[in-house]
């Protein structure tokens, strides 16, 4: 039996009564117990490695987005969110297709696409930014924002996907 807040949880069969079926704030609890993830620690090597790989992700994505705004001398336009955002497609394109041949363990995947790349992109950052234009009156570089992050990143993902099967010879 696994009591996390106010919830009781049994891990083979589901509540432990009506009273901690789960409502209001109890449900969060509840989806906690749910995983399993205190009960038997079987995902927490994945979790870890998700957090991880977010952690790196997240710093590499302020640096590289420094490093591009930097280099370009353009603070008005965010060109460093755009290339992170075109990096982390064409990089989850080629994984995607690569850790499909390779048949790469789930705590690789799991730290390098959802974790690394994850926190790499920045599409909510892509978003607020490309409000922030539009609300600054700068339509033309709202609109490239948007169409370029769009079309751009289905094409570094297709080209990642290319490489991917290049690479790993599918």
């Amino acid at each position: 039996m696994l009591v996390i807040g106010t919830v009781g949880f049994d891990d083979e069969h589901g509540y432990e009564n009506e009273e901690s079926h789960p409502s209001g704030s109890t449900f969060l609890f509840a989806c906690v117990a749910q995983w399993n993830i205190m009960g038997r620690m079987k995902h927490l090597p994945i979790i870890a490695a998700i957090a991880l790989g977010g952690a790196i992700g997240a710093v590499a994505r302020w640096a590289i987005s420094m490093g591009v705004h930097k280099a370009s001398g353009s603070m008005m336009f965010p060109l460093g969110t755009l290339v992170v955002n075109l990096v982390g497609c064409m990089a989850i394109g080629f994984c995607y297709i690569y850790f499909q041949q390779r048949g790469t363990p789930p705590t690789t995947r799991g730290f390098i696409s959802i974790g690394f790349i994850g926190a790499l992109t920045t599409f909510s950052t892509y978003t607020i930014e490309s409000l922030d234009l539009v609300e600054k009156g700068l339509y033309s570089y709202a609109f490239f924002n948007v169409i370029g992050s769009v079309v751009l990143g289905l094409a570094a993902a297709i080209i990642g996907i290319l490489l991917g099967k290049l690479v790993s010879g599918a």
